[in-house]
């Protein structure tokens, strides 16, 4: 064990590295609760609680006797709460312990373990001589709960002492105990009741108890104002559907009569209390100021309350739009990110400057908020300055999708704008939305730019076929084929597989005899896709290539249009390219492919073994289960050994 002159971080790391099994553990965990800091205290009260030792609850039964070192009776207390009803039956009996503070602890024990079999002894101590132990006691109730602990502290709202009965006041609110608003009514004049009077009060789904909860916010006072607004949350999800409008009623109604709402509201919503926090939003959004906007905001930095500080800044209405763009630079990312996703649904014409300003200067994710909210703000405004956008690599994509939202309001307008965009500076992005728009206006745009002297803008305009009509995807498609640059030809091929017409088989033949392999591998998976049943001759005997991209692509092509010969498949299975082999064990082909599926699960590769096995496992043959358990038994590879194990159990269950 570490000296303890040593420093505090050797301390605690000599507590967290002590070996438990040692025959001295105990003893030098129970000196560490006397330890100077209160991380090594923690610590060792937590090692404690794990330790196998039985003589455990005995030493801390002793150490919460030892009056002189007030920080090793609460490590003590700590450490058996851990235990938890190990610990109880030597707690409860501690409960009658002649020593008042020695009971207090006790009853703090029961209570931070929860231990239902320890009420009764709590119950007889509230009876105790000792007010602190009858407070206690109380306190313990409270968080153990149950029928006995509500009746018990149901009696006690009418104790002679005060503080007794204001502890079972907040006991029965931490209970969430129904109590008549007749009985609560007269708590809201007692300044120390007052906080959980208000929050009993929220658990009650009757507008009497609205009524004397929006009374609160007119004193004046924080705490009061505080404790109304977190009743106020809770009512609201007790209350029944009929009885929220009248709610907002009341609540509309006291704002009025407060002095200084604004500054109420603004303090209340960065308040520590999450239940504050809520009723505040709520609040705000029906007060309609605005400058809340970017307080609203912030509450989003408890995780829990983001969705709702988002539908509050939403329900606040365009009025929240401006104060947000003014101050999203100040703002918390939190903060940052649920006002930029509020702004998407608020924003109009009149934030289009701001917006685009924000997508132009701001981090990346309030970029993509705002270019977002440009796309959902309804305004044609929005299209310049997202079509500008297309350009930039880095908020191409997001400037496409909020072009794409305008043009449901707006088609010719966003079109018209993407062919000057694209006349005067085409990019890869402008093209493709314009042919999404599959106006047959911009046929013409991108019939020209299926000539551009850039082979990426050619590519797209003659891969964007896919999004026309037939006849003007077969156009484009014709361009793109008689193209020199190879990228072009494959966009072209990969385009045709949209298109459903006799009118493609030509071109895809022209492609599939293409010089270049990947433009052939494009062309074959577009047949595949189409099912050109006047293909197949030229798909077979691209299958019977020794190149393994050819035969892999026209392998899966004739396999997926159930064209795929027999005899094709054995060539197949039996490739020296691996990744053919993989398409053929894909194919099937009935029981010749469960057999040679079985001998590849002893294959030297281990792709192959794992695709052995989930063809097995397509094959729905039960019997094979056996083989792939042995498999499974001698296989080293981590995802082998999880393809084989998949199929496996799927097997086993069908």
């Amino acid at each position: 064990m570490v000296s303890p002159q040593a420093d505090e971080e050797k301390r605690y790391r000599s507590v967290l590295e002590l070996d438990l099994s040692g025959a001295s553990a105990l003893e030098a965990l129970v000196q560490l609760l006397y330890d100077e800091s209160w991380r090594v205290r923690g610590a060792a009260a937590e090692r404690l609680a794990g330790l196998p030792d039985r003589r455990v609850i005995a030493k801390l039964l002793a150490t919460l006797g030892d009056r002189g070192h007030a920080g090793a009776r609460n490590s003590a207390v700590e450490a058996l709460t851990r235990l938890g009803p190990a610990a109880g039956p030597a707690v409860i009996t501690l409960m009658g312990h002649p020593d008042p503070d020695q009971r207090r602890f006790a009853a703090d024990i029961l209570g931070g373990m929860r231990l239902r079999e320890g009420s009764q002894a709590l119950l007889g101590a509230l009876e105790d001589a000792d007010p602190n132990v009858r407070l206690s006691a109380a306190e313990a109730l409270a968080r153990i709960g149950g029928e006995d602990a509500v009746g018990a502290l149901k009696a006690l709202l009418v104790a002679a002492d005060p503080v007794m009965r204001l502890c079972a006041l907040q006991g029965l609110a931490e209970l969430k105990c129904l109590l008549p608003v007749s009985q609560l009514a007269p708590l809201l004049e007692d300044v120390k009741a007052r906080r959980a009077a208000y929050r009993l009060l929220g658990l009650v789904p009757d507008l009497a108890a609205s009524d004397l909860i929006c009374g609160g916010l007119a004193s004046g006072q924080r705490s009061v104002v505080e404790a109304a607004l977190a009743a106020i949350a809770t009512q609201r999800g007790v209350l029944p559907p009929e009885a929220q409008r009248p709610l907002q009623t009341r609540l509309r109604s006291a704002l009025a009569r407060m002095a200084s709402p604004r500054e109420a509201l603004a303090s209340a919503l960065s308040a520590a209390d999450p239940d504050v926090q809520s009723g505040a939003l709520f609040a705000a959004a029906l007060l309609g100021v605005g400058d809340l906007a970017p307080a609203m905001a912030e509450v989003a930095r408890a995780e829990p309350l983001e969705e709702e500080a988002i539908r509050a800044l939403v329900s606040l209405g365009p009025a929240a739009a401006d104060p947000l763009l003014d101050r999203i630079d100040s703002l918390s990312r939190p903060a940052r990110l649920a006002a930029g996703k509020a702004l998407a649904l608020l924003s109009g014409a009149a934030q289009v400057p701001r917006l685009a300003e924000l997508a132009e200067r701001a981090e990346p994710e309030v970029q993509f908020l705002a270019i977002r909210a440009l796309g959902h703000s309804a305004a044609v405004e929005a299209l310049r300055p997202l079509a500008g956008m297309l350009a930039d690599d880095q908020r191409a994509a997001a400037a496409a999708q909020a072009l794409l939202s305008l043009a449901e309001r707006y088609e010719a307008a966003v079109a018209g704008e993407l062919e000057r965009s694209a006349a005067a500076r085409p990019t890869v992005m402008a093209v493709r939305v314009l042919a999404q728009l599959g106006k047959a206006s911009s046929l013409p745009a991108l019939l020209r730019l299926a000539r551009d002297p850039d082979p990426r803008i050619r590519a797209a305009s003659v891969e964007a076929s896919a999004e026309m009509r037939a006849e003007a995807a077969i156009d484009l498609a014709r361009i793109g084929l008689a193209d020199g640059d190879a990228a072009v030809r494959c966009a072209a091929a990969r385009g045709l597989e949209a298109v459903r017409s006799p009118a493609c088989e030509p071109l895809l033949r022209q492609a599939l005899g293409d010089r270049d392999a990947w433009v052939q591998a494009a062309a074959i998976e577009t047949a595949g896709e189409t099912g050109s049943a006047g293909l197949v001759p030229v798909l077979e005997q691209l299958a019977a290539s020794v190149d393994g991209l050819r035969a892999g692509r026209a392998v899966r092509a004739l396999a997926r249009m159930k064209k795929l010969s027999p005899l094709l498949w054995q060539g197949a299975i039996r490739h020296r390219d691996p990744e053919v082999v993989k398409e053929a064990l894909l194919a099937g082909a009935g029981p010749e492919g469960v057999s040679k599926a079985l001998e590849l699960l002893s294959h030297e590769r281990w792709d192959l073994r794992a695709a052995a096995a989930r063809a097995l496992a397509a094959s729905g043959r039960a019997d094979v289960a056996p083989r792939l358990r042995s498999a499974l038994e001698r296989e080293t590879d981590p995802l082998a050994r999880e393809a084989m194990a998949e199929a496996a159990t799927k097997l086993s269950t069908n």
